[in-house]
């Protein structure tokens, strides 16, 4: 009677475990699934349920091959299942098919179980690893780009890499790189967008609270679109006319300043998601900073470059020259520092400047020993003369109407920039002396241009 009491007892305990074993199992968080010595599932709880999309139902009964392995993972399944024989236990880092055909990332753990030392099943753990693989793929992808970004490139470069590298982190059907220049967005990069025009140069006015990408701007955060097209900027024949759907915009921040816009387009709906602006954002900050070096680069070279010249101009300048001679050097070294069209040397005489040399003119030889008064109300030269400082118009024509476009007769003014000669220094650094025509040769020269109209100034 004893006897029996112990083995109710022992049996009754057996059933307490185990039954709290399978409330373990069904209230776990990772997939687990119990098979047979042939490897057919006798036991698949919730979990493995929402990780492979078989209710248990559909999967009892039915070998574990079927469930989550497509024919590209039939022999690696071969070898987990061997190398669990062999060892007591296999882990791995793979990949699975869910019901709907999709691959999922877990890391499994294989473990046969045996009793009596005859083997009668398999253990299977699954854990979804996806988030954590997609992280470190971003994590790596971004660490790869930060490398390609930080190279020293010109500015130009600088936006071709960025969109090349965008592509490897968020997908997109067309993109474009957008810059902040005064009170503007302006497109300096694009891909995608060919058949739409030249879009570079083509902006976004900030103040305009109904354009999203200067909503970006203002609030420093991102914007994604699931589908984008209902949008009167989007659905406007300039931007596509509805074709695009999927919309991230993502701010190029340095410091705490915007610098910029990275817009990435899909052109099917449903496509972009949160994390992938998150992903785009974090891209974006990248950019920024490459953008910024490279801006940084070309002043520096710029500067370089300028400073280089100018000491050759000044190593010219200091060479023994005629004067005509050193009149052209002068002009020819002034064009590497400050591009132009045409390009004078005047000399004050009195109230009036002299023409002694040029550069640009249809007839020079009519131009030089030209004069004309500086000292008039109107006229912007005095200023230079008075203060001896450098003026600089940026539309001469439409402020003074004497500045005529001398390379075509009887064109309107049209001459936009002028700086204007330079100041006489007050103490002369040189004692080179630098004189106007002979008087003789301003005669003969005035008798030429009484025959024909006289040139304007040439400012």
């Amino acid at each position: 009677m004893t006897r029996e009491l112990d083995l109710s007892s022992e049996l009754a305990e057996a059933r307490r475990r185990l039954d709290e074993l399978e409330s373990l199992v069904e209230i776990s968080p990772v997939a687990i699934v119990v098979m047979d010595a042939e490897e057919r599932v006798t036991g698949w709880n919730p979990a493995a349920a929402r990780l492979f999309g078989y209710s248990p139902q559909e999967a009892i009964g039915r070998p574990i091959d079927d469930l989550v392995l497509n024919e590209d993972l039939r022999r690696e399944g071969q070898d987990v299942t061997r190398e669990a024989l062999e060892r007591g236990r296999t882990d791995r880092i793979t990949r699975r098919v869910r019901k709907d055909g999709k691959l999922v990332d877990v890391q499994m753990m294989l473990v046969p179980l045996r009793i009596d030392g005859e083997h009668v099943g398999f253990y299977a753990i699954y854990h979804d690893i996806t988030e954590l693989e997609r992280a470190r793929a971003h994590a790596e992808t971004l660490l790869a780009v930060t490398k390609v970004l930080g190279r020293t490139l010109s500015l130009e470069e600088t936006f071709e890499t960025i969109l090349d590298e965008l592509q490897r982190v968020v997908p997109y059907d067309s993109s474009s790189i957008q810059v902040i220049q005064g009170n503007r967005l302006v497109i300096v990069g694009e891909r995608g967008l060919e058949d739409l025009g030249d879009l570079i140069g083509a902006g976004f006015d900030l103040d305009d609270e109904t354009n999203l990408n200067s909503q970006v701007v203002r609030s420093k955060r991102q914007q994604v679109f699931a589908d984008v097209s209902e949008n009167p900027h989007f659905a406007s024949d300039e931007h596509g006319g509805g074709r695009i759907r999927g919309w991230i915009c993502a701010p190029m921040i340095v410091g705490d300043r915007v610098i910029g816009v990275l817009s990435v387009d899909k052109f099917e709906p449903d496509f972009y998601t949160e994390e992938l602006a998150d992903l785009a954002t974090a891209f974006a900050a990248q950019a920024a900073m490459a953008i910024e070096n490279a801006r940084l680069l070309e002043t520096e070279r710029a500067a370089r470059a300028e400073a280089e010249t100018l000491q050759a101009a000044a190593e010219s300048l200091g060479s023994t020259l005629g004067v005509s001679e050193l009149f052209d050097l002068i002009l020819s070294e002034l064009r590497k520092v400050v591009p132009y069209r045409s390009a004078s040397i005047q000399q004050l005489d009195g109230d009036e400047s002299v023409v002694v040399g040029g550069r640009g003119y249809p007839d020079l030889d009519e131009l030089l020993g030209h004069r004309y008064r500086w000292s008039g109300p109107n006229d912007p030269a005095r200023e230079l003369v008075e203060r001896h400082e450098t003026v600089i118009l940026t539309d001469a024509a439409s402020l003074y109407p004497q500045f005529e476009d001398v390379h075509v007769e009887g064109s309107p003014p049209s001459t936009r920039i002028w700086p204007g000669p330079l100041p006489r220094s007050p103490r002369p650094r040189s004692r080179r002396r630098v004189t106007s025509p002979s008087s003789s040769e301003r005669a003969r020269r005035r008798r030429r241009r009484r025959r024909r109209r006289a040139p304007s100034s040439p400012r």
